[in-house]
């Protein structure tokens, strides 16, 4: 969509929005009281020290590393209907 209404520049337009993604924060803490995320807590197997840690740009081989399965979780975690029948 991004060539067809803009070009060759419609291309690296994608990119760098892609690139500025990989550097966003994965949470923030709000007034030292809430912590947002994108998609949810997850499981919960995660700690905020877990958070900090997490090297940017945020590239596809730190999703594909068990070790940190739970990156995935934040980022994609969001509720669905059935959330409220499994309770």
């Amino acid at each position: 969509e991004c060539i067809t209404r803009l070009g060759e520049f419609g291309g690296k337009l994608f990119d760098l929005v892609h690139k500025t993604f990989d550097m966003l924060p994965l949470a923030c803490l709000v007034a030292s009281k809430a912590l947002v995320v994108h998609g949810g807590l997850g499981d919960g197997g995660w700690k905020i020290g877990d958070l900090l840690n997490v090297k940017r740009p945020l590239l596809e081989d730190q999703f594909a590393d068990p070790e940190k399965y739970w990156i995935n979780s934040i980022l994609w975690s969001d509720p669905i209907e059935d959330d409220d029948r499994n309770s």
